[in-house]
Protein backbone atom coordinates (compact mmCIF):
# COMPACT_ATOMS: atom_id res chain seq x y z
CA UNK A 1 0.00 0.00 0.00
CA UNK A 2 0.92 3.20 -0.74
CA UNK A 3 1.97 6.17 1.76
CA UNK A 4 -1.00 8.59 2.49
CA UNK A 5 0.33 12.54 2.59
CA UNK A 6 -1.78 14.63 3.87
CA UNK A 7 -2.33 18.57 2.59
CA UNK A 8 -4.62 20.80 4.69
CA UNK A 9 -5.64 23.74 2.23
CA UNK A 10 -6.79 27.05 4.29
CA UNK A 11 -7.89 30.63 2.84
CA UNK A 12 -7.61 31.97 6.41
CA UNK A 13 -6.17 33.90 8.43
CA UNK A 14 -4.11 33.25 5.06
CA UNK A 15 -4.76 31.28 2.07
CA UNK A 16 -2.11 28.28 1.11
CA UNK A 17 -0.31 29.30 -1.14
CA UNK A 18 0.84 27.38 -4.77
CA UNK A 19 3.55 26.77 -4.03
CA UNK A 20 2.68 24.60 -1.11
CA UNK A 21 0.90 22.87 -3.84
CA UNK A 22 3.44 22.03 -5.92
CA UNK A 23 5.93 20.90 -3.10
CA UNK A 24 3.93 18.67 -1.95
CA UNK A 25 2.99 17.27 -5.19
CA UNK A 26 6.40 16.45 -6.14
CA UNK A 27 7.57 15.82 -2.54
CA UNK A 28 4.41 13.12 -3.01
CA UNK A 29 6.04 11.40 -6.37
CA UNK A 30 9.30 11.82 -4.63
CA UNK A 31 8.41 9.48 -2.07
CA UNK A 32 5.92 7.52 -4.08
CA UNK A 33 2.52 8.80 -2.05
CA UNK A 34 -0.63 9.47 -2.59
CA UNK A 35 -2.19 13.03 -2.22
CA UNK A 36 -4.91 13.71 0.23
CA UNK A 37 -5.95 17.37 0.54
CA UNK A 38 -8.52 18.80 2.38
CA UNK A 39 -10.14 21.76 2.69
CA UNK A 40 -12.95 22.69 5.21
CA UNK A 41 -16.73 23.57 4.05
CA UNK A 42 -19.48 24.44 5.87
CA UNK A 43 -22.41 22.23 6.76
CA UNK A 44 -25.56 23.64 4.80
CA UNK A 45 -28.53 23.61 7.39
CA UNK A 46 -30.39 20.53 6.99
CA UNK A 47 -27.94 18.57 4.66
CA UNK A 48 -24.74 16.91 5.45
CA UNK A 49 -21.09 17.91 3.74
CA UNK A 50 -20.69 16.49 0.07
CA UNK A 51 -18.36 13.94 -0.45
CA UNK A 52 -16.02 15.65 -2.47
CA UNK A 53 -15.90 19.84 -2.85
CA UNK A 54 -17.50 21.44 -5.79
CA UNK A 55 -17.33 24.84 -6.90
CA UNK A 56 -20.80 24.79 -4.97
CA UNK A 57 -20.67 24.34 -1.77
CA UNK A 58 -20.73 26.90 0.79
CA UNK A 59 -17.89 27.86 3.06
CA UNK A 60 -18.13 29.68 6.23
CA UNK A 61 -18.43 33.19 5.47
CA UNK A 62 -16.14 34.31 8.76
CA UNK A 63 -13.65 31.65 8.06
CA UNK A 64 -13.18 30.72 4.16
CA UNK A 65 -12.84 32.58 1.04
CA UNK A 66 -14.83 31.02 -1.72
CA UNK A 67 -12.57 32.58 -4.90
CA UNK A 68 -9.09 31.69 -2.63
CA UNK A 69 -10.92 28.53 -2.15
CA UNK A 70 -11.75 27.40 -5.98
CA UNK A 71 -8.11 29.12 -7.17
CA UNK A 72 -6.41 26.30 -4.79
CA UNK A 73 -8.64 23.63 -5.91
CA UNK A 74 -8.65 24.31 -9.53
CA UNK A 75 -4.62 24.61 -9.03
CA UNK A 76 -4.50 21.34 -7.09
CA UNK A 77 -6.39 19.29 -9.76
CA UNK A 78 -4.36 21.10 -12.90
CA UNK A 79 -0.80 20.08 -11.23
CA UNK A 80 -1.28 15.94 -9.88
CA UNK A 81 -3.53 15.79 -13.50
CA UNK A 82 -0.62 17.31 -15.20
CA UNK A 83 1.72 15.05 -13.60
CA UNK A 84 0.02 11.99 -13.30
CA UNK A 85 -0.08 12.15 -9.57
CA UNK A 86 -2.94 10.37 -7.46
CA UNK A 87 -4.64 13.33 -5.59
CA UNK A 88 -8.28 12.94 -3.86
CA UNK A 89 -9.61 16.22 -2.06
CA UNK A 90 -11.92 16.03 0.94
CA UNK A 91 -14.18 18.17 2.42
CA UNK A 92 -13.74 18.65 6.42
CA UNK A 93 -16.25 20.42 9.02
CA UNK A 94 -14.70 22.62 11.39
CA UNK A 95 -16.00 25.77 13.45
CA UNK A 96 -13.35 28.56 13.92
CA UNK A 97 -12.85 27.88 17.51
CA UNK A 98 -11.98 23.76 16.71
CA UNK A 99 -10.18 24.02 13.40
CA UNK A 100 -6.63 23.71 14.78
CA UNK A 101 -8.29 20.51 17.01
CA UNK A 102 -9.89 19.12 14.05
CA UNK A 103 -7.09 19.15 11.88
CA UNK A 104 -4.70 17.47 14.58
CA UNK A 105 -7.68 14.40 14.49
CA UNK A 106 -7.71 14.57 10.91
CA UNK A 107 -4.02 14.05 10.37
CA UNK A 108 -3.87 10.60 12.43
CA UNK A 109 -5.20 9.07 9.26
CA UNK A 110 -1.72 9.75 7.40
CA UNK A 111 1.76 8.97 7.14
CA UNK A 112 2.63 12.91 6.94
CA UNK A 113 0.84 16.01 7.35
CA UNK A 114 2.62 18.98 4.88
CA UNK A 115 2.09 22.27 5.76
CA UNK A 116 3.63 25.54 4.86
CA UNK A 117 6.19 27.03 7.48
CA UNK A 118 4.68 30.73 7.76
CA UNK A 119 4.21 32.82 11.08
CA UNK A 120 0.44 32.75 11.10
CA UNK A 121 0.41 29.18 10.78
CA UNK A 122 1.67 28.60 14.07
CA UNK A 123 -1.03 27.23 16.37
CA UNK A 124 -1.90 25.06 13.38
CA UNK A 125 1.97 23.71 13.62
CA UNK A 126 2.05 23.64 17.16
CA UNK A 127 -1.59 21.70 17.52
CA UNK A 128 -0.11 19.11 14.99
CA UNK A 129 2.95 18.64 16.62
CA UNK A 130 1.32 17.99 20.50
CA UNK A 131 -1.73 16.56 19.54
CA UNK A 132 -2.05 14.21 16.03
CA UNK A 133 0.44 11.75 17.09
CA UNK A 134 1.55 11.90 13.41
CA UNK A 135 4.93 12.98 11.57
CA UNK A 136 5.05 16.58 9.79
CA UNK A 137 6.36 18.21 7.13
CA UNK A 138 7.20 22.21 6.69
CA UNK A 139 7.96 23.05 4.00
CA UNK A 140 9.49 26.63 3.16
CA UNK A 141 6.87 29.17 0.83
CA UNK A 142 9.00 28.57 -2.20
CA UNK A 143 9.87 25.71 -4.34
CA UNK A 144 11.92 23.44 -3.50
CA UNK A 145 12.00 20.71 -6.19
CA UNK A 146 10.43 17.03 -3.99
CA UNK A 147 13.65 16.26 -2.93
CA UNK A 148 15.10 15.63 1.05
CA UNK A 149 18.48 14.06 0.75
CA UNK A 150 20.25 15.47 3.84
CA UNK A 151 18.33 14.36 7.53
CA UNK A 152 19.49 15.58 10.24
CA UNK A 153 18.35 13.74 13.42
CA UNK A 154 18.53 14.66 17.33
CA UNK A 155 18.66 11.72 19.39
CA UNK A 156 18.29 11.30 23.40
CA UNK A 157 17.72 7.74 23.21
CA UNK A 158 14.02 8.63 24.76
CA UNK A 159 10.72 6.83 23.61
CA UNK A 160 9.79 9.62 22.00
CA UNK A 161 12.69 10.05 19.84
CA UNK A 162 12.48 6.08 18.58
CA UNK A 163 8.90 6.85 17.83
CA UNK A 164 9.96 9.58 15.52
CA UNK A 165 12.66 8.00 14.22
CA UNK A 166 10.34 4.91 12.84
CA UNK A 167 7.34 7.06 11.70
CA UNK A 168 10.25 9.33 9.54
CA UNK A 169 12.02 6.28 7.91
CA UNK A 170 10.03 6.14 4.79
CA UNK A 171 12.09 10.14 4.32
CA UNK A 172 14.99 8.88 5.78
CA UNK A 173 15.27 5.79 3.55
CA UNK A 174 15.31 7.60 0.18
CA UNK A 175 17.93 10.56 1.99
CA UNK A 176 21.43 10.45 0.80
CA UNK A 177 22.71 11.11 3.67
CA UNK A 178 21.68 11.29 7.48
CA UNK A 179 22.80 13.06 10.32
CA UNK A 180 22.73 11.59 13.99
CA UNK A 181 23.22 14.25 16.46
CA UNK A 182 23.46 12.35 20.17
CA UNK A 183 21.39 14.84 22.75
CA UNK A 184 22.29 14.78 26.57
CA UNK A 185 24.72 15.83 29.11
CA UNK A 186 26.74 12.31 28.17
CA UNK A 187 26.97 12.45 24.53
CA UNK A 188 27.13 16.45 23.65
CA UNK A 189 28.99 16.73 20.42
CA UNK A 190 28.51 13.30 19.53
CA UNK A 191 27.57 13.13 15.49
CA UNK A 192 27.37 10.15 13.04
CA UNK A 193 26.78 10.97 9.41
CA UNK A 194 25.21 8.10 7.52
CA UNK A 195 25.60 7.90 3.90
CA UNK A 196 22.78 5.88 2.34
CA UNK A 197 23.16 4.66 -1.43
CA UNK A 198 20.04 5.26 -4.10
CA UNK A 199 18.67 2.39 -5.61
Amino acid sequence: MKPQFHLPLTTRPEASSFAIIENAIQFSLHQGADLVASLAVARRHGHEAAETYSDDDEFQADRFDRDAAAQLVRHLRERAERVGLDVRLVPTEAEAMSATIRLAELARAYDVTILENTELARPIVESLVFDSGRPLLLLPSADFYGRIDNIAIAWDGSATAARSVANAFPMIQSATKVTVIFVGAAARRRVFLIAIPKH
